[in-house]
Formats: structure tokens, sequence, C-alpha cells
């Protein structure tokens, strides 16, 4: 199954930079990767920086593009192991609430758009600290920020990366990393895979057979090392060849040995 993971953080800590990074990084380790952003157009953002909006129309307007982009794809996500989005829902909650739009109205708008199966805030505290931003708009970021880390506090499917300035490799491997911690790995390939029942162990059923068919093998090497010794009569039901009837034409009985054993890699 497809994961969905999303980016988020405010405006200048490298989202777009990191999404690329991580697309190289796990294109590279044979997933099939994808990046969508919201807004999905420059038209649309410029639309929203070229008029005066409320904070509830812009939130509306993300609604519904984050909706027509999720249904315009949802048919070729199966076509990806994981689906990376340059921002989500997340964005809202942290820029467009205010006094008059509340938590509540965010969802209600977004009721349609499924949830990420994992949210990441790069949480860039220090780059405010450096930055040479008017006392007015390091007071609007540092409450932007201050949603962003209550949204981590109260969602187990929300993590929190720190910001570190000039060191963008850092910031990547945590990236990775809590990718890592937070999905279980495939027992056969070790890719990261999103589990739908308890107990799966392969994130797809070509991993499962593929398992399936190296444990039969193995089991039926251990079986022929066990039982090599003893006469074919006793060599019980594993391979169709090494059965308990004997072919009188030992030569053929020979010959059907050796294709065991050969089906078998011994």
């Amino acid at each position: 199954m497809v994961l969905h993971i999303a980016l988020e953080g405010v405006d200048g800590v490298g989202k777009t930079t990191q999404l690329e990074h991580l697309k190289t990084f796990f294109t590279k380790k044979k997933y099939k990767v994808t990046i969508i952003k919201q807004p999905n157009t420059q038209e649309l953002i410029k639309f929203m920086q070229n008029y005066f909006l409320r904070q509830e129309e812009l939130a509306l307007i993300m609604a519904v593009d984050r909706l027509i982009t999720y249904n315009s794809m949802r048919y070729f996500f199966d076509d990806y192991d994981i689906v990376f989005w340059d921002r989500s829902i997340l964005s809202s909650y942290a820029y467009n609430t205010n006094e008059n739009v509340d938590d509540k109205f965010i969802t209600d708008i977004n009721r349609y758009f499924p949830d990420m199966d994992l949210y990441i805030v790069i949480d860039n505290n220090e780059f405010l600290e450096k930055s040479d931003y008017q006392n007015d708009t390091v007071a609007g970021e540092q409450n932007i920020i201050m949603k962003y880390q209550k949204l981590v506090s109260e969602n187990n499917n929300v993590k929190s990366i720190p910001y570190i300035n000039g060191k963008e490799n850092k910031v990547f491997e945590s990236i990775v990393q809590t990718i890592y911690e937070y999905f279980p790995r495939c027992n056969w390939c070790g890719h990261v895979f999103k589990k739908n029942t308890e107990n799966r162990k392969y994130c797809k059923k070509s991993c499962s057979d593929y398992a399936r068919e190296e444990q039969n093998r193995i089991n039926a090497l251990k079986h022929y090392h066990e039982h090599k010794d003893e006469k074919p009569a006793k060599l019980g039901s594993y391979g169709a060849n090494l059965h308990s009837h004997m072919n009188p034409d030992h030569e053929k009985e020979k010959q059907l040995i050796k294709n065991e054993k050969r089906r078998l890699r011994i």
C-alpha cells in the first residue's frame, strides 16, 4: 500500500529542497516515488498573493485545491510506493486559523481529504532567531511555529524535526531516520510500508511469495540432508521425484534423483 508523507513548516525552511533529496534517496533504494505540491499550480499561488483574502477564504481555496489534486491523482497512487506532499492540511491549521477561524472549521472543510500516514514538521526556531525579519513578521511566524508545535504534541502521526541553519544534510538525515522509525519494514525487501493488519510482515504480495518460496526451499533442503543416507523409499513426500516408490529402472531412478537435487540446488 502506498505511503502518504507530508513535509510541513513555515516558509524558508527548505521543504522543497528536502523533498527533492528524499525523492532521489528513496528512488535509489528502489522505491517508486512522486511529489505533490500544495498549492498545486503557480496560477493559484499568484491569485492568492495578488488578492486580499480573509483567512477562511484562503482555507476554503486550499481545501478545494487539495481535494481536486488528490482526486485527480488517486487512480495513479498504486503506481508508487511513497507519495510525498509539499504541504498538507496542517498548513491550513497553522496559517489560516485566527480569532475568527478555529480548528473545527479547518477540519470540517477538509473532511473529504484523507489523513496522511505521516506528517513531518521542520521546526525552525533557530532559523527565526538568525533572520532579519521585521518584528511584526517575526511575531506572525512565531505564532505559526507555535501552532505547528501544538499539532505535534496532539497527534501521534505528526513528528517534529529541528531546523539546523546551514546544515541541510543533518536535517535530511533526521527526516529519513524519522520515516524509518515510524513505519515497519518488510521482512523480505526491507522497504518501509503501511500495515493494514497487525501481523502483516511484507510490503507486497510478491515479497510474501518470495519469502514463502525461499522458506520452502530451505525446508526441502533441510529435509534432504536429514534423510540423504536413507533409502529412497524413506525420503518422504518432499519433491515429486523423491517419493516412496522406487523406479525399477535404476538408471531412470538415478536421473530422477539428480533432477531433484538440481531443483533443490544441491
